[in-house]
C-alpha cells in the first residue's frame, strides 16, 4: 500500500493488515468490490455490542435488496486499552456471541488513530466508515442506535452510482 494514512470522505480507504481470530492476516483492501462498513468497536462498549447484535440482520436486509455489504469489525480489547493487542480468544468470543459472519479483527490502533484524526473531538466508540466498492470513503460517523442511517446512506450512494 502506497497511499496516505488519512481517513477522509472522497479519499481511498487507508489499507491495513489485521489478525483475525485464527491468527491469519486480513487486508482491508481485499474487500474491494462490495460496500464495506468498517466498525471501530471495543469489547466493553454497550453501543458497540448493540451494533454487533444488529449486524447479521442488517447484512441480510441489504442482501435482500440486492446490495452486497461486508461488515468488518476492528475490535479493541476494552475502552481503557484501545491501543493494546486484542487476543484471538476475544475475537472468537465476539464473533460467536453475536453470530457474526464478517471478520472480527484485532485493531492495534488503526481505528483509534485514523478515526480520531477524521472526527477530531467527536470520535467515540463505536465509530464507523462507509466505503464504496471502489474503496472510496463516502461517510464517516460515530455512535449507534440502529442501522437505519447507515443503510440509508448506502442505499443513496448505490442509487447514485
Amino acid at each position: 500500500y502506497e497511499g496516505t494514512y488519512e481517513l477522509k470522505v472522497g479519499a481511498l480507504l487507508p489499507d491495513g493488515v489485521f489478525k483475525d481470530r485464527c491468527g491469519e492476516a486480513v487486508r482491508l483492501h481485499d474487500f474491494a468490490g462490495r460496500y464495506l462498513v468498517v466498525d471501530i468497536s471495543a469489547v466493553n462498549c454497550p453501543p458497540c455490542q448493540s451494533m454487533a447484535e444488529q449486524e447479521p440482520a442488517f447484512v441480510e436486509l441489504m442482501a435482500g435488496e440486492g446490495i452486497e455489504v461486508q461488515m468488518v469489525t476492528l475490535l479493541a480489547p476494552s475502552l481503557s486499552a484501545v491501543l493494546d493487542p486484542t487476543e484471538q480468544q476475544i475475537l472468537t468470543d465476539w464473533t460467536t456471541e453475536f453470530s457474526l459472519k464478517g471478520p472480527v479483527l484485532g485493531d492495534r490502533g488503526y481505528g483509534y488513530w485514523l478515526g480520531k484524526a477524521a472526527l477530531e473531538d467527536a470520535f467515540a466508540y463505536p465509530s464507523w466508515v462507509l466505503v464504496a466498492p471502489d474503496l472510496t470513503v463516502f461517510e464517516i460517523g460515530k455512535g449507534f442506535s440502529n442501522f437505519d442511517g447507515i443503510g440509508g446512506s448506502i442505499r443513496a450512494h448505490n442509487a447514485g452510482s
